[in-house]
C-alpha cells in the first residue's frame, strides 16, 4: 500500500496522476492515497516549505544554558504505561487526527498535493463509496494502543456543544464540505442524505454567489445546522472506536524528561495531581479552556467602566469569552426578562449575542463602531477557491511579521455572514448602530444602571454591556505552553510560536501543535475546521512515517 506524494506536472486533465507524475513511500496502515486522486474540494491548504531564516523581529524567550536534549537530565517517573499518544483537547482538531490514524484509506493528501490533483481531476467518489464506508466501523484497539486524550470537560466536542447552546447558534459558517471525517469532503452531506436530514442543509440564500465565483469560490453555499454536525462527529467517535479514549482533565503542566538512551519523554501534569507520562503530546487547542489562551481586547472606555463596577454585583459587563458560560446558567438567563442589553461589536459572534439576548425578553443595542463588513466566512473567499494555492504559497516565503498581516488581512477583523445580517434586520427590539461609537459610559450606583453615551448624540441606559471585542491569541497565558517555553524556548512572534514545518515544537521533540497556535505555519484558518484537516493530516503523515520506520 502506498502514500502517494507530488512532485511533477504532468499537463494532461486526468484523474489519477499516479503513473507519470508521483513518488511513493510504503506505510503499515495500509493506506491507499490513490484512492483520493478523485477528490475535488474546493477549501485547500499547502504543506509549507522549509523555513527561510527568520526576521530579526522574532522574539524568542531567553535561552536555557543547555540544549533541548539535555534540559531535565532525569529519569521518567514511575507509571505503570507510558503513553504513546497523548492528545490535549477533544475538538474537531483531535477527532479529525484520531479518525485519520484508525482510518485504512485515509485521505493523507498534503495541501500542495490536494491543489496539485485538484487541478487535473474532474471526478467525485461515488456517493455509494461514501454512503458504504460510513456504514463500516473500525477497531482502534491497536493502532491506538496506549493513547489518550485530555479535554477539561471530559467528553468529546463538550466546548463546541456549550458554545451552540449559549449563542444559540443554529448552523455552522463553515460550509458543508469542512468537517474532521477522514474519508472523503462529501462525507457530511451524504450522511444528511443517508439520514434523511437534507432539510437541515441550509442554503446561503443572502450570498453573492456569482461574485465569490468570480473570486475563484465555487462553493459549496450549504451549511449543515449545529445538531447536524454534532451527530456526524458523534458517529465518527463511534465507529472509530474512540469513545473510551477522553479523560476528564486540565493540564497544568508539562516536563521535558530524557530516557537514558536520550529519547524524549513528556510528563504532563493535571490539576487534580495526576500524572500522565508520553513519548508524543499533541496540543489540539483552540483559545484554551474558558478562553484563557486569549487576551481580549477592550474598548477604552470599558477600562473606566470595568473600575466602576469594581465593588458591584451582577456581572455587569462581559466579555464574549465569559458569556459562554454565564449563558449556560439557567438563573444568568431568567435575569435578561425585560432588561435592556449593549452589545458592543460587529462580528458573528455580536449578532449572536443580540439574537440571545433579544430571544430572552430583553431588549437590545447592537453597536458596531464600523460598517459591518458581511462575508460568507469569517476569512476572504478568495482564499478558500482557486487563488488559495498561490496565495499560500506567497504566505509560506514571508517573514513572521509578514504572515502575520496576511492572516490578519485576510480575517479582515469582525464580520458576519450576509445570511446572520439579514436576519436582524427589522427584528423587533433590536437597535442596529453602525458606524457608531461609545464615547463614555459611567455605572449610576442610585438607578443601578450604566449610562452610555454614543457618537451620534444620543444617551441611554442598559443593564448589561457585553463586549464581543475579541482577543489575541498568547501562548503565555496557556501553562501548558508557557511552561514548555521555559524548558524549550523557541521563537515566537506576537504571542505565537514558530513551529517546524510539521507542528512540532521543535526538530526531534515530539511535542505538536494544532489548531489556533499553528496559524504561523497552517495560515489563517488554522483555527477553523479547514485547519482541523491540514493539521491533522501533517501530523498523521508524521506519525506513519515513524512507525514505518521502527
Amino acid at each position: 500500500m502506498t502514500i502517494t506524494t507530488f512532485d511533477g506536472d504532468c499537463g494532461e486533465k486526468h484523474g489519477d496522476c499516479n503513473a507519470c507524475c508521483a513518488k511513493t513511500f510504503t506505510t503499515d496502515l495500509k493506506s491507499e492515497v490513490s484512492l483520493l486522486n478523485e477528490k475535488l474540494n474546493s477549501d485547500k491548504h499547502i504543506l509549507p516549505p522549509s523555513k527561510s531564516s527568520q526576521s530579526n523581529e522574532i522574539k524568542p524567550l531567553p535561552a536555557p544554558p543547555t540544549s533541548a536534549s539535555t534540559i531535565l537530565p532525569r529519569s521518567p517517573p514511575h507509571s505503570p504505561e507510558i503513553l504513546d499518544l497523548l492528545i490535549i483537547g477533544a475538538g474537531p482538531h483531535s477527532l479529525s487526527l484520531l479518525s485519520r490514524l484508525v482510518d485504512p484509506t485515509p485521505d493523507l493528501l498534503t495541501e500542495s498535493e490536494r491543489s496539485h490533483i485538484m487541478k487535473k481531476s474532474t471526478r467525485f467518489k461515488h456517493r455509494n463509496d461514501v454512503a458504504n464506508h460510513l456504514k463500516k466501523s473500525f477497531d482502534s484497539s491497536e493502532k491506538l494502543k496506549n493513547t489518550t486524550v485530555i479535554d477539561t470537560h471530559g467528553t468529546w466536542l463538550s466546548q463546541w456543544r456549550q458554545n451552540f447552546s449559549s449563542y444559540n447558534i443554529t448552523h455552522l459558517r463553515s460550509h458543508l464540505n469542512l468537517h474532521p471525517c477522514p474519508f472523503d469532503f462529501q462525507s457530511l452531506s451524504v450522511y444528511a442524505i443517508e439520514n434523511k436530514r437534507e432539510n437541515e442543509l441550509k442554503d446561503m440564500e443572502y450570498a453573492e454567489k456569482e461574485e465569490y465565483r468570480l473570486q475563484g469560490f465555487y462553493g459549496p453555499f450549504v451549511l449543515p445546522s449545529t445538531s447536524l454536525f454534532l451527530d456526524f462527529c458523534t458517529s465518527l467517535v463511534s465507529r472509530y472506536g474512540l469513545s473510551d479514549l477522553v479523560q476528564k482533565g486540565t493540564v497544568s503542566d508539562v516536563k521535558v524528561l530524557t530516557e537514558s538512551e536520550g529519547k524524549t519523554l513528556f510528563e504532563v501534569r493535571l490539576g487534580d495531581g495526576r500524572i500522565l507520562t508520553a513519548k508524543r503530546v499533541v496540543a489540539a487547542l483552540g483559545p484554551g479552556p474558558a478562553f484563557k489562551g486569549m487576551s481580549v481586547t477592550k474598548p477604552f472606555w470599558a477600562e473606566d467602566l470595568e473600575a466602576d463596577l469594581v465593588d458591584v454585583e451582577g456581572d455587569k459587563m462581559l466579555h464574549a469569552s465569559v458569556l459562554v458560560n454565564w449563558l449556560s446558567e439557567e438563573d444568568n438567563i431568567r435575569k435578561l426578562e425585560g432588561r435592556r442589553v449593549l452589545v458592543i461589536g460587529g462580528g458573528q459572534t455580536s449578532a449572536h449575542l443580540a439574537k440571545v439576548a433579544i430571544k430572552n425578553g430583553a431588549s437590545c443595542t447592537m453597536a458596531s463602531r464600523k460598517v459591518i463588513t458581511k462575508k460568507p466566512y469569517d476569512i476572504d473567499v478568495k482564499f478558500m477557491g482557486d487563488k488559495r494555492p498561490d496565495m499560500l504559497k506567497q504566505f509560506h516565503k514571508k517573514t513572521p511579521d509578514k504572515k502575520m498581516a496576511f492572516n490578519k488581512k485576510l480575517r479582515g477583523g469582525g464580520s458576519m455572514s450576509s445570511c446572520v445580517y439579514g436576519g436582524l434586520v427589522g427584528v423587533k427590539g433590536l437597535e442596529l448602530l453602525e458606524e457608531v461609537e461609545v464615547e463614555y459610559a459611567t455605572y449610576e450606583r442610585g438607578k443601578d444602571v450604566i449610562e452610555v453615551a454614543f457618537s451620534n448624540g444620543n444617551e441611554k441606559s442598559y443593564d448589561y454591556v457585553w463586549l464581543a471585542t475579541g482577543g489575541n491569541f498568547n501562548l503565555n497565558l496557556i501553562p501548558l505552553f508557557s511552561s514548555l517555553q521555559s524548558q524549550i524556548p523557541i521563537q515566537t512572534f506576537n504571542g505565537l510560536p514558530i513551529l517546524e514545518d510539521d507542528l512540532s515544537w521543535k526538530n526531534n521533540i515530539p511535542f505538536h501543535v494544532m489548531g489556533a497556535y499553528a496559524q504561523m505555519v497552517l495560515g489563517a484558518d488554522a483555527l477553523n475546521l479547514a485547519g482541523a484537516r491540514s493539521g491533522s493530516v501533517i501530523v498523521a503523515r508524521g506519525i506513519l512515517r515513524e512507525k514505518e520506520g521502527s
